[in-house]
């Protein structure tokens, strides 16, 4: 009951300050706090504070969010608030189940990237999650998710300073699969937020052209992570009004079981897709949807070519990107950093780099993309002080 007067209050107050998508100032409320530390052996304890702010949903009407801020513990004493530090802003992977939302409590890879960089860390939950969970989220939805994160860091922001924080005006920007799309959509829309500075984008095996993506599933004969397909076509089929049916969509029993695991949210990505098991292609989606020149998937591809991130737009000249990429990857298929990188090589930026490789499937991969930018912020911080 408290949340939804609550929800409907802040929604209020949103509709009186914001002009447009332009807030008066970041609204934030903070939840709690919570002491945490990954195993008995840490010797960094981190702080992560739970708030809600202002932001928009994924059908772009505004709405009340959350998101957390990691610190590490010694770092709340007055003397370390004094010390300059950049923001990083980690925008997370796919995920289905609430509890695996940044504020819910999957607080690991926030408080390695504290533990290792000795910055602070702002983690959105993106719509459709945390306070906002009664929501459907909008996966792939990136211009919504790098709404949500780019809202909480001008939150986080406030909230920092508010509580005496001296913080530098750049932020590193960063994330690997859904997270890696997210980030290269912040990096577009910079030139409709002129008050961000981005020091460096680290984006990771992301799906920066979803119709390249699908091309790529329906040539496999199996897939290692099923569940993204019915995600994908569920979102859009909502978000973007197409109104199919599902049953136009989807075999009866993926319906079913979308209904059961992914819809309720009460299920992590990882049980989702263990209790999904690995599926062909078509015994998951129907005929229809396997044909790319059907009515239903000539709806979709129209959808899917105004949200890709591989064309129809022009980075600034001093965009600071390192692209990640496995030539492996299992689940996010390589073709996506190749369109990408195709389309950023046009502009000759001169702090754009790319690593591409074997380096195993997506999640071998992940825990080389974090490792490589624990070290590289680490290492080189000190060089973006603006």
């Amino acid at each position: 009951m408290n949340c939804k007067i609550n929800k409907h209050v802040v929604l209020t107050i949103l509709l009186v300050v914001s002009v447009g998508t332009t807030f008066a100032s970041p609204y934030y409320h903070i939840i709690d706090t919570i002491d945490y530390r990954n195993n008995k052996l840490s010797v960094n304890w981190v702080k992560n504070i739970r708030f809600t702010y202002l932001s928009e949903n994924v059908y772009g009407k505004p709405d009340t969010l959350s998101a957390i801020v990691t610190i590490l513990r010694r770092q709340t004493e007055d003397k370390e608030k004094n010390k300059p530090r950049h923001l990083i802003l980690f925008n997370h992977y796919t995920i289905t189940g609430n509890m695996e939302a940044p504020s819910r409590g999957s607080y690991y890879i926030p408080t390695m990237l504290a533990t290792s960089t000795k910055e602070i860390v702002v983690s959105a939950d993106y719509p459709g999650f945390g306070i906002d969970s009664l929501d459907q989220q909008g996966y792939y939805y990136a211009k919504y998710n790098a709404q949500s994160s780019i809202d909480a860091l001008r939150a986080a922001r406030q909230l920092l300073e508010d509580h005496g924080y001296t913080l530098y005006k750049s932020f590193f920007n960063l994330g690997f699969s859904q997270g890696g799309q997210t980030a290269v959509q912040i990096i577009k829309m910079l030139v409709d937020n002129p008050d961000l500075q981005i020091a460096k984008s680290y984006a990771g095996g992301g799906p920066y052209d979803i119709e390249a993506t699908y091309r790529w599933y329906i040539a496999q004969e199996q897939v290692s992570m099923p569940s993204v397909i019915p995600i994908v076509l569920m979102s859009f089929n909502q978000h973007d009004s197409l109104e199919i049916e599902p049953t136009e969509i989807l075999n009866d029993w993926v319906i079913e079981m979308y209904d059961t695991l992914i819809a309720s949210k009460r299920y992590s990505m990882h049980s989702v897709n263990r209790m999904l098991g690995k599926q062909k292609i078509a015994d998951v989606i129907t005929d229809s949807v396997q044909d790319e020149n059907s009515a239903i998937m000539l709806a979709y591809r129209e959808a899917w070519q105004r949200t890709s991130l591989v064309d129809d737009w022009e980075p600034d000249s001093t965009t600071n990107l390192w692209l990640f990429h496995s030539i492996d990857d299992d689940v996010v298929p390589f073709i996506n950093a190749e369109l990408l990188d195709v389309h950023l090589s046009k502009y000759k930026l001169p702090k754009y780099k790319t690593q591409f490789g074997h380096y195993g499937n997506h999640y071998q991969a992940f825990f080389r993309y974090l490792l490589h930018v624990s070290f590289d912020i680490k290492n080189n911080k000190k060089f973006y002080r603006y």
